[in-house]
């Protein structure tokens, strides 16, 4: 899927939002490592459940994914992936 340029930049462009929000960020990357567990996700970032419940909305919020479906999760993934990733287009601002 990344190695296809308009999927890749299309990806990236919708997680741009929460990459510029690093607690956004922290709490995805956080809840992706543990398995899409909520719990768990807290305890790694030693936050409370509800604040990371609430830090997910918005991530759904900006994303338009939701990240306690697995398939968007998945997504949301992968769009991590494509926006880190040196060998994919990032979008261009202008």
């Amino acid at each position: 899927m990344l190695r296809q340029p308009h999927v890749a930049e299309r990806l990236a462009r919708m997680i741009e939002p929460v990459v510029a929000q690093q607690p956004l960020l922290d709490a995805l990357r956080a809840f992706i490592s543990e398995d899409g567990n909520r719990a768990a996700a807290a305890r790694r970032l030693d936050i409370h459940r509800s604040t990371l419940d609430h830090r997910l909305r918005l991530v759904e919020r900006l994303t338009g994914c939701r990240p306690t479906s697995p398939r968007a999760l998945l997504t949301l993934s992968v769009a991590l992936t494509a926006h880190s990733s040196p060998q994919v287009p990032l979008p261009h601002t202008h």
